[in-house]
């Protein structure tokens, strides 16, 4: 039966200078060449040849740069300089090999890898690969295995025994590496998702665009896919931007506590109204269920979180609400929180500041709901009457009942860019008026240049855009 070997040589080659080099044996010979890379890699030869017996052997080594380095400048660009004294050695170690009767490949703007991996794929016989790059086990097959040599020993791979340590096929490395990246060539991967992280998701969903398929299912700590721009990130990444892509700026949603450490300043902040939990008042079915289904993935006992604090040092009465609470939607206990955010501001002669984001009314509780937008309205009456700022802050999405009640009834309204603001959505209107509407219609930049929202400013600048109005007013 024959074998065929296939060679990395230049992974040889680097391995066997540096093993010799760190162990301070820099041979040279009569004229002064450095000789102990080549000393090396003949004996590693020599030995993969009396162990595994090959009927054709070929070394493979790379030759100029590649067509990755013209896709991507900083290919490979975190590698030192290759030592002048290997340099030296690399020519004569391919003579070397001729001259044992081995087959040198070596084609212009091509890797190693590429070469090994074409022969690998063009042969029917039994192949071994030799090599230390772990890259190159994605070519294991019913045909193909690997020698993978390690600082003092080696591992054979088939695929049977590459499933059992990896828990993968082999050419799932190919969407794995795309995921932790591979820092010996300079490639990023997600930041903040490294080879265990990469490798329990390609286990179970085992492809990248399978993975994009059920990115909302992924658990808190694992990844997110940003829904404007597409990039994958880890969800660390995200929290640690201000919920913002870093690739494109779109701005995720934040909980309400999250808006809480954005604008107030950190151990200021007292909680009120916390243990208000929703009714059923008009006993809809499985509203209960929902309550507390909304209560356990949130956190949270109701969609908003009210209290006093500091903002820049200025004593404020907050209230943020939360998307992640049945879409923000205002039913009794919100409207109730709300409402009593404004009059505590009242009570203590402070300004209100109102994060909201909404769907709008919670329909579970009727007119209950819907009542609630008249009583914040009053209550934002109330603040004016008695002379005290109130700075409404509509985010992304707020729309409904909130929009029509006291979301847009601030002194200053400041929102974040791109935000959607409206009562009904873009596609109903349009169905209503038949008409088409403005490409930025109900978003921030649109309702600012219609004079419905006062200032814009970046979740970055948001807490100083506040403290610089407050500052201005009282």
């Amino acid at each position: 039966m024959e074998k065929v070997v296939l060679i990395d040589g230049n992974n040889l080659i680097f391995r066997s200078y540096y093993a010799t080099a760190y162990r301070g044996e820099l041979l040279t010979n009569s004229k002064g060449l450095p000789t102990n890379a080549i000393y090396a890699y003949v004996q590693m030869l020599i030995k993969i040849i009396a162990e595994e017996k090959p009927t054709h052997i070929m070394v493979a080594f790379d030759k100029g740069k590649t067509f990755r380095h013209e896709s991507y400048d900083d290919y490979k660009g975190g590698r030192s300089e290759t030592p002048k004294e290997l340099k030296e050695q690399i020519p004569y170690a391919k003579k070397v090999t001729r001259a044992m009767g081995i087959t040198v490949e070596e084609i212009e703007n091509y890797e190693a890898d590429d070469i090994i991996g074409t022969y690998s794929k063009k042969i029917d016989e039994e192949v071994l690969v030799v090599s230390s790059d772990r890259d190159l086990l994605q070519l294991l097959s019913p045909n193909v295995k690997m020698k993978l040599l390690k600082m003092k020993d080696y591992v054979y791979y088939d695929e049977k025994s590459f499933y059992e340590d990896y828990g993968i096929k082999p050419i799932e490395i190919i969407d794995l590496k795309a995921l932790m990246g591979d820092s010996s060539d300079n490639i990023k991967g997600v930041t903040g998702i490294g080879e265990k992280t990469a490798l329990k998701l390609i286990k179970e969903y085992h492809t990248i665009d399978n993975l994009y398929k059920n990115i909302d299912n992924l658990k808190e700590d694992e990844v997110t896919k940003c829904p404007s721009c597409g990039v994958l990130f880890h969800k660390s990444e995200i929290r640690a931007n201000m919920k913002m892509c870093p690739n494109c700026n779109h701005y995720f949603n934040m909980s309400a506590r999250e808006r809480i450490e954005l604008l107030i300043d950190e151990g200021t902040f007292k909680e009120e109204d916390a243990t208000l939990t929703s009714a059923n008042p008009i006993n809809f079915p499985e509203y209960a269920e929902k309550i507390e289904k909304a209560q356990h993935d949130s956190g949270m006992n109701e969609g908003v979180i009210s209290g006093i604090g500091e903002l820049n040092g200025i004593k404020v009465s907050i209230a943020c609400m939360d998307f992640n609470f049945m879409g923000g939607s205002m039913g009794s206990v919100v409207g109730e929180k709300i409402t009593a955010a404004l009059e505590r501001a009242i009570e203590h002669k402070i300004p209100a500041v109102v994060v909201a984001i909404s769907g709008g009314a919670r329909m579970q509780e009727g007119l209950t709901s819907l009542m609630q937008m008249a009583k914040t309205s009053a209550a934002v009456k109330k603040m004016r009457l008695a002379g005290l700022p109130f700075i409404s802050v509509p985010v992304n999405p707020t729309t409904g009942g909130v929009t029509a009640s006291f979301a847009m009834l601030g002194d200053i309204i400041i929102s974040e860019p791109k935000a959607r603001i409206g009562f009904a959505g873009p596609r109903v209107i349009e169905q209503t008026i038949r008409q088409k509407l403005p490409e930025n219609f109900q978003k921030s930049e649109f309702l600012q240049e219609c004079g419905m929202v006062d200032i814009i400013a970046k979740r970055e600048d948001l807490k100083a855009t506040i403290f610089k109005v407050l500052n201005d007013i009282i």
